[in-house]
């Protein structure tokens, strides 16, 4: 049996083959930064519009868990700013089938859906944001406005359709604790 290398957690596989590195612990460990202060982190800078940096952030985070709905999520928000509407689906299925009651994986996968042309899918997506959390505006203008795409306006001309992306922070210290304990 081979002998980790230091600083590094270690699992064997299902068939218990060969050792895989999950996380690199002992830089963050001395730092007393854990898997939640990194996401806030992450999602901070995002909402910053520091996408570099949100990326590096989720990058140390997958370290620790990278299937974790936040990590998958943050990566979709970040292929969505970036116009990688495949890679976004990608990361934001990933992320609302390991938590199906994640409201901003929901309304983001539908936002992607929709830059891809996938209305039918967009809508449910939404439809599945809004049933989580009615309260949040963003959810139901992003439905209502794809709902509303093709209806004209009095002038005929047809309404523009504006929809948004959300990465939320609200309360940060308070909230995320509680957000990140549905999981």
């Amino acid at each position: 049996m081979e002998k980790p290398l230091p600083g590094i957690v270690f699992y064997r596989d299902s068939k218990e083959v060969s050792w895989v590195p999950i996380r690199i612990a002992e830089e963050r460990q001395e730092d007393g930064e854990n898997f939640e202060a990194l996401i806030q982190r992450a999602r901070q800078a995002f909402l910053r519009g520091d996408i570099k940096e949100a990326k590096k952030l989720f990058q140390e985070a997958s370290l620790i868990d990278a299937e974790h709905p936040e990590v998958c999520h943050g990566f979709g928000a970040i292929a969505l700013r970036e116009g990688r509407y495949k890679d976004a689906i990608a990361f934001l299925r990933q992320a609302v089938e390991k938590n199906p009651n994640f409201p901003e994986a929901w309304n983001n996968l539908g936002f992607a859906y929709f830059k891809k042309g996938k209305y039918t899918d967009a809508q449910k997506a939404f439809e599945r944001a809004v049933e989580l959390d009615p309260e949040e505006r963003e959810y139901q203008n992003n439905l209502r406005n794809l709902l509303s795409r093709n209806k004209p306006r009095s002038g005929g001309n047809s309404k523009k359709l504006s929809l948004s992306l959300c990465m939320i922070v609200r309360d940060e210290a308070e909230n995320l604790k509680k957000y990140l304990s549905r999981f």
